[in-house]
Formats: structure tokens, sequence, C-alpha cells
């Protein structure tokens, strides 16, 4: 049924289009029979005379001159027409003429409006001529509006809001540094004779001194450091201020989603004569992250336990021996934590420090990792509260943090440790040394097999690629003369002494 419906409209498709086609090629017929009477009328009739009246006679709707302009247009006359003309100009019949020439009025006529019917309307004139200049009219949807300039607005609205932005950020954190200065300077000056050295000078002064002044060291726009030294039990004290990121408004508007705070780290580097000792202390996140990423953890202690015993549920240790936290978490830091539970991250002592672990990518490239040097250090992570106000007051809450710092220093210098627990933690050391050297063997032994089999497969190459018979058959045994002595077993040789 579908089809036979699709052959009937292919049919009458075809017959329509053939009916049109007719249609057409009578009405040019058509046409051209109305040719011979083009010009017929003008070519016998003498122009009229110029009286310097105005001519009533022509019509207002332009009609006559449309005939004439119909008329210019048509093509070569016919034999009939010529006749028509020598009978016109010998004034034989003037009558039959007026005649003739009524009906090719009429004729022209309605010729002119069947035409003017069919040809298209002629597109309307945008342009304007003022004065001699012809001025062009744009159309509207092509005229530059402001509208279409949304996305460059926008662009320049970002930039001008992160330039705006990083000016205030940068000088937030200016006025937190130096809040968090004013509030803690009174404390450090009276625990160490040098604060805030810059290292431009060879002997720096001392708090004491008429030329002192403590510098702030600005690192980055969101990271300040002050440096201090001259206290028994350490060698130094390096003070961090890690703020957000407030002169990047990308970092702003990702801490919507991922809330940061501003940090204050404490890198104390402890005297030599330190006890061997390695104990982490801290929040569950990052203490497990401690644990994976420092080499002084992941080799030394067990993993992650509880403070259960200590009655703090959000805080976990990794200890290398039994007695060390009995020793670390003691009524102090139990006070300090009861006082601010959300002030301390985590607090990492160790004589064994030597950063994070080494690339395994390099590890797996077999090239050699040189040891690391090792540092006794303490380390603790403290969280700035009331984010981004500089009120003394407010910076006041981090005088208890570098307290507690001060009084880890002085407890760890005092620190003795039982016979066996050293015994314990000089063996653990040794072990460690041990493995460290065969790591760094086994890497020298692959590096070299690495190249040993590199130098082959290039000798090998330039036996391919040689053509000289004489030379290729000399590197051919020369090869195998270094193989026969490769693969030969190696003897030792023995003196014996005879009397």
């Amino acid at each position: 049924m579908g089809l036979v419906s699709l052959t009937a409209i292919t049919c009458a498709f075809f017959l329509l289009t053939s009916i049109g086609q007719l249609h057409q090629r009578q009405s040019s017929q058509s046409n051209d029979d109305f040719a011979e009477f083009d010009d017929e009328e003008f070519d016998g009739v003498a122009p009229p005379e110029d009286t310097g009246k105005p001519e009533d006679h022509i019509p207002l709707d332009g009609s006559k001159i449309q005939k004439e302009a119909t008329v210019k247009e048509r093509g070569p006359k016919d034999d009939d027409v010529e006749e028509k003309k020598a009978s016109v100009k010998s004034g034989t019949a003037d009558k039959d003429f007026k005649a003739f020439e009524d009906d090719v009025d009429e004729d022209d006529e309605v010729l002119i409006e069947e035409e003017s019917e069919g040809k298209e309307k002629p597109m309307p004139d945008l342009s304007v001529k003022t004065d001699g200049l012809k001025v062009i009219s744009v159309p509207e949807h092509l005229r530059t509006k402001w509208d279409g300039f949304y996305l460059e607005f926008m662009l320049l609205l970002g930039l001008v809001s992160y330039a705006l932005n990083f000016f205030y950020g940068k000088q937030k954190n200016q006025k937190l540094a130096s809040a968090w200065l004013d509030t803690t300077r009174s404390t450090l000056e009276r625990n160490f004779s040098v604060v805030g050295d810059d290292g431009t000078l060879k002997e720096p002064p001392s708090v004491t001194s008429a030329t002192y002044s403590p510098v702030l060291m600005k690192e980055t726009e969101h990271v300040f450091s002050l440096w201090c030294s001259g206290r028994v039990g350490c060698q130094s004290l390096l003070i961090d201020l890690k703020f957000v990121k407030r002169q990047d408004i990308i970092s702003l508007i990702s801490r919507v989603m991922k809330p940061t705070s501003d940090l204050m780290e404490v890198n104390v580097t402890l005297e030599e004569d330190f006890e061997p000792l390695i104990f982490a202390f801290g929040t569950k996140k990052v203490l497990s992250k401690n644990l994976k990423e420092l080499q002084d953890l992941s080799s030394y202690c067990d993993g992650r336990k509880s403070c259960e015993k200590f009655k703090l549920t959000q805080y976990f240790y990794a200890s290398e021996l039994v007695e060390t936290p009995d020793f670390v978490i003691d009524s102090e830091l139990l006070k300090f934590l009861k006082t601010y539970p959300d002030l301390l991250e985590y607090l990492h002592i160790s004589d064994q420090f030597s950063g994070k672990k080494p690339d395994e990518q390099a590890a797996a490239s077999g090239t050699p990792v040189p040891p690391t040097a090792v540092a006794k250090v303490l380390q603790a992570r403290f969280v700035m509260p009331k984010f981004g106000r500089t009120q003394a007051e407010d910076m006041e809450l981090m005088l208890p943090c570098l307290k507690l710092m001060i009084y880890f220093v002085d407890k760890l210098k005092k620190l003795k440790l039982t016979k066996e627990a050293k015994t314990k933690a000089e063996r653990n050391r040794t072990k460690m040394e041990e493995a460290v050297s065969r790591m760094l063997h086994s890497q020298r032994q692959e590096s070299q097999q690495q190249r040993k089999e590199e130098k082959i497969r290039l000798e090998k190459e330039r036996l391919m690629t040689e053509t000289d018979p004489d030379k290729l058959r000399k590197l051919e045994d020369l090869q195998a003369k270094r193989d026969r002595k490769r693969n030969q077993p190696k003897m030792k040789s023995m003196m014996v002494r005879m009397k």
C-alpha cells in the first residue's frame, strides 16, 4: 500500500512538472508574436514639435514611458513590418495605420501589465545621496552594539577583580605577619639572644644591642619566616608563617570546596648530644600522611597507635621505643591540649630526620640515590585561630604554642634513655645503615650492567652498518676475542715461596 501511494505521488509530481514546462513554452511563444509590433508605430511618425508648453497628454501612471522602454527592447523586425513601414512612408494608408496603432497600444498595455506582474519587485535602495556623497545605510543586524561585547566585558571584569584581590590579599597577609611579630616579639627576645636575623650580617646583633631590629623575611606573598638563635639545648629555631593565598582569587574560591587555615610551623635544630629518639604525635590524617612520606618514620616506627590511655580520642602517635610515649605525652602537653584542643596538628621528634622518601621513579630507573644527611630536629605545626583577624588579643593565642616548644627544647636536653632502650635504638640504626649501603650497592651494579649492555648494543650496530669486508672481518675477530675473554673462568694466581 505504501509503495502504491509513493508511485502515485511520483507520477503526479512529474505530471505537474510537465504542465508547468508546457505553459512556460506557450507564454514565451506568445511573447514572440508581439515582437513584430515593437517599433512600428514610431518609425513613420515625425517627432512632436517643441512648443514650450507642458505635455498634458502624458499619463501620470508612466504607462507610456514603460511602453517606450518595452518597444526599445524588442528584437529584429519581420518582413511584414517592413512592408507596413513602406506603406506608411508613401502616405497611402494613413487611416489603416492609425487603427493599427490603436490595436498595438492596447496589446502593448496588456503585455506590459503581464510582464510587470511576472517580474519580481526590485530591492529597495539602501543608499542615500547627500551632497554628492553616497552614504550606505548599514542594516540593523550588522551594526556594532555594546551587547555584542559581553564576553570581553566579562574578561575585563575578571582581570580587574583579580588585580584588586591580589593587592588586597597581599596587604592582608602582611598585616597578619606584622601583628604576629608584634605579639610574640617580647617572648622570643626573652628566650633567644638573636631574633629575626636575615643572614646578611656575619655577626647578627643581639636583642640587647642598640642596632637590633627583628627582620621578618618574606619568602612569598603568603609565606613569612623568622630565624632565632642563641639558646642552650638547640642550635636554631625557625618559624614559618604559612597564610592562606589571599592574593590568589582562585585559591579563595577553591577554599570553599576544601577549607584551609593559616598555619605556624616551628622547626628546632637540636644539639648534637641528643639521645637517639624518634617519635611522632598528631591527628589521624596528618600522622598517616607523614608515616607514608617521611623516611625516618616509615623506617623506624611500627605504625600508628591510638592515645586512648591518655584520654585523647582525636590524636595518635608513632614511636620507635616503648618508653617514649610516656616521656613525651606528659602533664604539660595534656594541659595544653585540654586548653587549646584544636591548635596542635602534629609534633615530630627525631634524630634521623632526612626529609621525604627518595623518588620511586629515580629508584626504579637504577640511578643511585645518595644518602641524605640526617638531622636532629623538633618540629610542630599549629593552626592559627580566628581566621584573618589581626587584633592583638587574637594573636595572643599563639604565645602558648611558642612556650610549649621552648618547654620541649629544655626537656629533650635532659632526656636520658635506659641502657636497654639505647642499645635497641643503636641496633636499629646499624640495620638501617646496612640496608642503605646494600641498596646503594645494588643500584650501582644495575647501572654498571646497563652501561655494559649499552656498549654491546652499540658494537653490534656498528657491525651491522659496516660495508667494507676487511673492516667487518676485523671487527668480528675482535668481538669474538672479547667474548672468549668474557666467558673465560677467572683464575686466582698463587705465589709459592720455595726454600
